[in-house]
């Protein structure tokens, strides 16, 4: 129960606002003058004036309230002066005039040129603002010189602008816009090159989801500063809010504008100065001090170092650029020696401490973890540090924490410890009573090493708030590594943040809040952990609360087990008639009477049936509590055939519901890539399955671009453009929640609501996005894009079709146990086909009695089934004559990793899981009973679709030049009936070549037919 709730206790205090510091600094509001506090009671309600027209600096809510950088930086002023600052809104011109005649206090940002013109007072500069060149990705501009020659949109008026180019007039063709949207639109419609704007312009690139357009250069040197203007007869406003922005690190303000603008890294860059890169030079080897007895912030992995603190210094190694560090690991008190000794020049995560203030200084905290309380066996609560006084508790000598409980605690007896799992040792063998250290890494340690008798028992008021610790005489290194922090993005410390701390606790993708009985269960768990906190001296009352706690986790338990049974009998029910349908069609494709016609329509079966199986697994997947992310599964495979099985899928939809399909493709794409090629499937046949889905009349149209490509990697961008009942802008990012369909999608038809939510998670594995752009009753555009590895035909797996056993071999006598008639006769049919000896049973018993009278050499047994299940047949197997020795593969529908263990344990060798593959049945035979096979020959795919061009264009040179023109004067239309037609009238001459063209035609493949008359015309006019 206790291990419950501290899993839980730190769930919930590692997502609140880690600002608590073990040495608080002095509150801004302490800092005001007498006089200052008195002016702040006579003016309890201050007003400041903003317009509208500035995202994302300030953003007015539909619910009248405001987002954005502004308010979230005023907000937080007011709490740090205990002020009351509101922001009033009306048109710029407007409040200038308000301002000036004193009806609001001042306005909330401006310049400070135009603060002196409206006769108002400067409060300090806090924020910058920077000119920035936007550009379509793989476009050739690295700096502003690369901008002549070229076409440039600014926004009209813009002076910084027209500054900035103004050194390349005549060169550069400027063309002004009203405002940013405009000019990025120039841009993103290939009217302009580039755009010259602000770095807050990139919110609006986010925003507008004009997909492509990217920032490719900052002029850091031309910062685009504001200040808050305040009425000049309240200087006394000016000095308070003035202490109250000093108060802000540089790391908080980039925080705030990161959240909303966030550059990307390659054009974030150090503001060195002149003497601190002279340092970075003379100094390149920058030696750290490490603790590998810290996971997962710092700690030895195969070898490696790895951990949150080593991605920090990832980062920075990567900002700076000149410098590597050199790592030196020991316990926290064998570094500090080291550092005092001059050997190392940094640590990389440490707490700042009076004592360390002797011979370090640091930067600021890049990360906060609570400090908890921890116990062996017997302790049940303590509540907090108070109730220790008297005992013996360890701590870990050179954290701080021993300093701080001597001087707030001193009743405590301390035992220093070297390490965080010394100091556990420590605990298990009885040599204290409790143990006090940072909750992240020592319930990280008591997880994963199986701790499982030491429990949090308590919280404590202080937290470790890590920073890099530089030696005192190299203050300038101290500079140069609080700019690099500074300079990474909020949406960057998250993600390490996140990669670790989810690989710690196997938090799950959070889909569990659909068990609305869960999420309150949970919340009051939440409710009651609280009331332990805060009443925990009231035993009556907090044993009845840990009585209530035990139901309660008992009811999530018997939810989770009720959970997983669905679960595993939806893969059951899924899987067993999905077996029937694949499985009977591998045995009609090799029917000999079947046509050509009959086995392609067969391959597309197939191939729907195994993405339908993919879907299944992934669904399944994602839907497993357990498993806390989704992995990625790289191969490389044939592009081209994926797009053509998309086709064929989609064709026939289309053609079902009389809509207009058009695939078009741009620029150069791969033949090969190496990506997921199941994910991939799955995120267009999402995208083209819902266009179809909500278009009654109309076009879908699906195209495919090559993007940007870079050494070996290229982005491919999928758009899906449809002219159905689109959707209403308020609606937009609804649909990408789990479960959640709009109102009008309803209408049209039903279904999970889970295909954008996959898809867009799907797409950010695969290192892109999905975006929407839509118009209700007009239509819609989603926009995927990916970044994949171009892939060679040579690494793609091939699997060689089985055609015999090798002759001279023995063949083996298999038995077959399913209570399912159409899942044994499938298996057997397989099995047969080749010339195996095949025996069947109903069931586990019969199972039995054949092994006693058969003997066979295999079995393939069924895990569910009447009578006597798999399991119980498989141990009666075991223990009987020879039995251990038999190879017995399980056949199961579920595909879930327990039962799968559990199907292992019970005693067979290996497992299939249905549907099955008749090749993989071959293999695993082979495998177990040393049996060779006689393979097909492989085909050529390369050249498979060049051979099917060769056979179009061979049977077009049997037409005159008369009819060629005809069919090119046809084809120039682009009317796909007409093509058809003109087609048909030269069946007689050209036989079997014209079904091949009217494919062509219906893939609206118009060019290459035109290419193939091109062709033969050239080759006519050369012989004569």
């Amino acid at each position: 129960m206790y291990r419950f709730l501290k899993l839980l206790y730190i769930f919930i205090i590692l997502l609140n606002n880690f600002s608590n510091n073990i040495y608080p600094s002095e509150a801004p509001k302490d800092k005001l003058t007498y006089e200052e506090k008195e002016w702040l009671k006579k003016h309890p309600n201050i007003r400041l004036g903003f317009s509208s027209t500035w995202e994302p600096f300030l953003i007015l809510n539909p619910d009248g309230s405001f987002s954005g950088i502004y308010p979230s930086i005023l907000k937080e002023l007011n709490l740090r002066l205990q002020t009351n600052i509101s922001i009033e809104l009306s048109p710029w011109k407007e409040i200038l005039e308000k301002a000036k005649v004193k009806k609001v206090d001042g306005i909330l940002a401006l310049h400070p040129d135009n603060a002196k013109l409206y006769d108002l007072l400067s409060t300090r500069p806090f924020l910058s603002n920077y000119p920035t060149v936007f550009s379509r990705k793989g476009a050739i501009i690295k700096k502003i010189e690369d901008l002549k020659g070229k076409k440039v949109s600014i926004i009209k008026g813009a002076l910084f602008a027209e500054n900035l180019l103004k050194q390349y007039e005549g060169k550069v063709s400027v063309i002004k816009c009203i405002d940013a949207r405009n000019a990025l639109d120039m841009v993103f419609e290939g009217k302009t090159d580039a755009m010259v704007g602000l770095s807050s312009h990139n919110y609006e690139i986010t925003k507008s989801k004009l997909f492509g357009i990217e920032p490719i250069y900052v002029a850091w040197d031309k910062p685009f500063n504001s200040v808050m203007g305040i009425r000049s007869d309240w200087p006394e406003l000016a000095s308070i809010i003035n202490k109250g922005l000093d108060s802000f690190t540089e790391d908080e303000i980039n925080r705030y504008v990161n959240k909303w603008i966030n550059l990307p890294l390659t054009l974030q860059k150090l503001l060195l100065s002149d003497d601190e890169w002279n340092w970075v030079k003379k100094n390149n080897v920058i030696r750290v001090g490490v603790d590998p007895d810290r996971e997962p912030l710092e700690f030895i992995d195969d070898g490696n170092l790895k951990g949150i603190s080593i991605n920090y210094l990832e980062h920075i190694e990567k900002l700076i650029g000149r410098v590597s560090f050199k790592f030196v690991t020991g316990s926290r008190s064998d570094l500090i020696k080291l550092s005092k000794e001059k050997k190392i020049d940094i640590f990389s995560c440490i707490s700042k401490t009076q004592k360390k203030e002797d011979y370090l200084i640091f930067t600021t905290t890049y990360l906060k973890i609570p400090v908890g309380i921890f116990a062996g066996e017997g302790v049940t609560f303590v509540g907090n540090l108070n109730n220790l006084s008297g005992k013996k508790v360890i701590v870990v000598e050179g954290y701080g924490i021993d300093d701080l409980i001597e001087k707030e605690n001193p009743k405590i007896k301390i035992v220093l410890a070297k390490s965080n799992k010394e100091a556990l040792n420590y605990l298990i063998k009885g040599n204290a009573f409790a143990f006090v250290g940072g909750i992240l890494p020592i319930s990280h340690i008591i997880t994963h090493l199986g701790y499982t008798q030491i429990k949090f028992v308590g919280e404590t008021n202080y937290f470790n708030n890590h920073t890099i610790g530089i030696r005192k005489e190299l203050p300038i290194l101290k500079d140069i590594l609080q700019k690099a922090l500074n300079t990474i993005s909020e949406n960057e410390r998250d993600e390490i943040y996140k990669n670790w701390v989810s690989t710690t606790y196997k938090y799950p993708f959070d889909y569990t809040y659909i068990w609305k009985i869960g999420l309150g269960t949970l919340i009051l768990i939440a409710v009651f952990i609280i009331w332990n906190n805060f009443l925990w001296q009231e035993i009556k009352r907090r044993k009845k609360i840990e009585e209530a706690l035990a139901l309660a986790k008992k009811k999530a338990e018997s939810a989770n087990i009720a959970k997983s049974l669905f679960l595993s009998n939806v893969s059951h029910e899924l899987r067993t008639p999905l077996n029937s349908i694949l499985g009977y069609s591998q045995i009609m494709q090799n029917d000999p009477s079947l046509n050509e016609s009959l086995k392609n329509n067969l391959s597309i079966i197939i191939r729907s049936g195994e993405h339908l199986l993919s879907l299944i697994n992934e669904v399944l997947d994602i839907a497993k509590i357990e498993t806390g992310k989704i992995s990625i599964y790289k191969a490389t495979f044939d592009f081209y055939m994926l797009l053509n099985d998309i086709e064929n899928i989609f064709r026939v939809r289309t053609n079902a519901k009389d809509l207009t399909f058009i695939i078009e493709k741009h620029g150069e794409l791969p033949r090969y890539l190496i990506s997921d090629e199941v994910k991939l499937r799955q995120c267009l046949i999402n995208l083209l399955g819902n266009a179809i889905k909500f278009t009654d009349k109309g076009t879908i149209i699906f195209r495919i671009f090559a993007g940007k490509k870079e050494n070996n990697i290229i982005e491919i961008i999928f758009e899906v453009e449809d002219s159905g009942i689109g959707i209403n802008e308020g609606d937009i990012e609804r649909i990408f929640r789990p479960f959640e369909q709009i109102v009008a999608a309803n209408k049209a038809e039903g279904g999970s609501g889970l295909g954008l939510t996959i898809t867009r998670e799907f797409a950010l594995l695969m290192g892109g996005n999905v975006f929407v752009k839509s118009k209700h009753y007009i239509g819609s555009t989603f926009i995927l894009n990916i970044y994949a590895e171009i892939g060679k035909i040579e690494n793609i797996k091939t699997y060689r079709k089985i055609l015999a056993i090798k002759k001279g071999q023995i063949l083996p006598k298999i038995l077959v146990v399913d209570d399912k008639d159409d899942n044994r006769k499938i298996l057997s049919s397989f099995l047969i086909s080749l010339g195996f000896i095949v025996k069947e049973a109903l069931n586990g018993k019969e199972a039995i009695y054949e092994y006693k009278s058969w003997r066979p050499d295999l079995i393939f047994m069924d895990m569910k089934m009447p009578v006597m299940d798999g399991y119980e047949s498989i141990k009666t197997i075991r223990f009987m004559p020879e039995g251990a020795n038999i190879p017995i593969i399980a056949i199961s529908a579920s595909a879930f990793k327990e039962d799968l263990e559990k199907i292992l344990a019970a005693g067979a060798n290996d497992f299939i899981i249905k549907p099955f593959k008749k090749d993989d049945i071959f293999m695993i035979i082979g495998k177990f009973l040393n049996i060779e096979y006689d393979y097909e020959e492989q085909v050529n795919r390369e050249n498979s679709y060049e051979s099917e061009i060769d056979d179009i264009f061979e049977g077009l040179i049997l037409l005159s030049d008369e009819n060629l023109e005809k069919l090119k004067e046809a084809i120039l239309t682009l009317d796909k009936k007409n093509c058809i037609s003109c087609i048909e009238n030269f069946r007689h001459i050209i036989g079997g070549t014209a079904d091949d063209i009217i494919i062509l035609i219906e893939k609206y493949q118009f060019d290459t037919i035109d290419n193939l008359i091109n062709k033969i015309k050239s080759k006519r006019q050369k012989k004569l």
